[in-house]
């Protein structure tokens, strides 16, 4: 579900821009991307989360402002309301903790 949300959003040949503000503990850029859509640069980060397509990990967001901290929190709550994509489960388990996990 969520790749395929992505794939909408960023798929194609619509332009990309990323604003970089680290490199995580595994070597991962963390960065918020944006397409260009309509002449107007739309941020993907939040559009994920509002969807139910991502969560919000606080652990990385250090280094965005209180007002980009403040508005990811807010969607990821709408997205929890309206029980979208991930909150759809009775038990959503966090990325982190799935990681963490014994194989079967």
């Amino acid at each position: 579900m969520a790749k395929a949300g992505l794939i909408k959003l960023i798929g194609g040949k619509k332009r990309i821009y990323l604003e970089t503000y680290g490199i995580d503990p595994h070597g991962r850029t963390l960065a918020t991307i944006y397409v260009e859509q309509d002449s107007k640069l739309i941020n993907v980060n939040e559009r994920m989360v509002y969807r139910g397509h991502a969560w919000v990990y606080r652990q990385y967001y250090g280094p965005l402002s209180q007002d980009r901290r403040a508005k990811l929190d807010w969607c990821e709550e709408r997205a929890r309301q309206r029980k979208a994509g991930l909150w759809r489960a009775t038990h959503p388990i966090p990325p982190w903790e799935w990681r963490r996990r014994p194989s079967a």
